[in-house]
């Protein structure tokens, strides 16, 4: 029995072994695969972004040539998305931004200065020129591309940090080539020069939702673009600055401190808030689609805040029950909404007349406006169709050819001029000019006269493939 447990026991280890060992290899190719310091060029990368904080001259103008087609783009809507996206390729916006966190990681306290002016001329420059923009252009009133930038979700944090990663280590790349394409993939995918241009709307406006929304979603993109670079550089043991002079050091390190806590304790903050307020857009989504449903009565729009810990929806048919009402509240915190308020505006009170005391204006006015819409279309249409019937019916002046036809056909007594409508069966109506003809009572040239008659017709009145019906 000791030889039995004793062989039993060598055999677990031996399992466990060689679990250890396949386990090991895997993290070993898994670390092997993903190994990048090798190619990593610290002495280069901070000389490149060293080489960008400087936005005198030629960037200026660049920059001011991408605040212009951004601010065109989300202005007019035409071909928005195609210029809005050469704008961002050609905005240099992304140098004083990876210059901030890759300083804050190497103590570089002359960089981290330069990189905040430069970042500041950029913003400031970006409101200017696009506030200048929107308060000269005739549109006034602000595109789906414009209103789609005031409120940033947890995708805009999630799209900047991952582009922050890609941006920063295609930068410290010793093959450059590389860093061709992903940078201005970056720029594109993380959006900084759009929600400049919406804020410089809301300037030009007077507009807070805007400029605030915009300028919000622009520090997100920034803010966590230079964290990735920021934890970066020091995971990369990117040399730090060394100063000689001990109060100096102890000086700038206070306010290398006081400036990644600017940085990171805005970050966490707005961070957090997207996440709640994305959740919490998810979970009412989640709620109006599952709850929110009577018979007769459907949901035209709905409205949350998470601030308010509101949802507004507006009901359009039959009334909703208070019953009803009171069980669609008792739903919200099996939904994640607890202490919500559910707010249904309906259509019609009890009494079947239109009640506005719970109509937002927002919801009055776009009913208003659908309503216009269809009406006007409406409109259009029977415009159309009046058109269209009056061109399918050619007029023909059966009095001013009365006379000719008296000439010519002496024979006739009476002739009446209607449209028939005829159908092959292959799916298709057409309209026929047809001419009812009466001859004298045994006049036996009537084929003859008849085929001479239709050939007169079609030259005299221009029209196509006349039949004559006769008597």
């Amino acid at each position: 029995m000791a030889t039995t447990g004793s062989t039993e026991s060598h055999t677990t280890k031996q399992v466990g072994a060689h679990a250890k060992g396949f386990l090991q290899g895997i993290w070993e190719y898994v670390n092997h695969f993903f190994h990048i310091k090798d190619d990593i060029d610290i002495k280069g990368t901070l000389i490149e972004i060293k080489k960008g904080l400087d936005f005198g001259g030629a960037r200026a103008w660049i920059l001011m040539a991408a605040i212009f087609m951004a601010s065109v783009g989300l202005n007019t809507g035409h071909m928005a998305i195609a210029v809005i996206i050469g704008a961002m390729l050609i905005a240099p916006l992304m140098s004083p931004i990876l210059g901030t966190g890759v300083s804050l990681g190497t103590n570089d306290w002359k960089t981290l200065k330069k990189s905040t002016i430069s970042l500041t001329q950029a913003v400031v420059i970006s409101l200017l020129g696009s506030m200048l923009w929107f308060w000269v252009s005739p549109i006034n009133s602000p595109s789906d591309a414009l209103t789609v930038r005031t409120i940033p979700t947890i995708f805009d944090v999630i799209v900047a940090i991952t582009g922050g990663i890609a941006c920063i280590i295609s930068f410290s790349l010793k093959d450059k080539g590389l860093a061709g394409t992903v940078i201005p993939g970056v720029a594109v995918g993380t959006s900084l020069m759009p929600p400049l241009c919406t804020a410089g709307y809301g300037l030009a406006h007077m507009d807070g939702v805007f400029f605030f929304g915009g300028f919000y979603l622009f520090l997100i993109n920034a803010i966590f673009i230079a964290l990735p670079a920021y934890v970066f550089v020091k995971m990369m043991k990117f040399p730090k600055i060394q100063i000689e002079d001990a109060l100096t050091e102890r000086k700038h390190k206070k306010y290398l401190i006081i400036s990644l806590a600017v940085i990171l304790i805005p970050s966490i903050w707005v961070f957090v808030g997207v996440v709640k307020d994305s959740v919490f857009q998810a979970n009412a989504d989640n709620f109006i689609d599952e709850v929110v449903q009577y018979d007769g009565s459907n949901m035209i729009e709905y409205k949350s805040d998470r601030t308010e810990n509101t949802i507004e929806v507006f009901m359009l048919g039959e009334i909703v029950p208070g019953d009803v009402q009171k069980e669609w509240n008792k739903q919200l915190a099996g939904h994640g909404l607890e202490g919500t308020n559910l707010i249904v505006s309906q259509s019609k009170d009890m009494s079947g007349e239109i009640s506005q005391d719970h109509l937002s204006a927002s919801f009055i006015e776009d009913l208003y406006k659908d309503k216009e819409i269809q009406l006007s279309e409406k409109d259009e249409k029977i415009k159309f169709l009046e058109s269209q019937l009056i061109h399918s019916k050619k007029s023909v002046p059966l009095l001013e050819i009365e006379k000719e036809i008296q000439i010519n056909y002496n024979k006739i007594q009476k002739l009446s001029y209607n449209e028939s409508m005829e159908i092959n069966f292959n799916g298709k109506v057409d309209t026929i000019p047809t001419f009812i003809v009466k001859w004298e009572k045994g006049y036996k040239g009537v084929e003859e006269d008849s085929k001479k008659l239709i050939q007169w017709l079609e030259l005299r009145l221009d029209i196509d493939s006349p039949r004559i019906v006769n008597h």
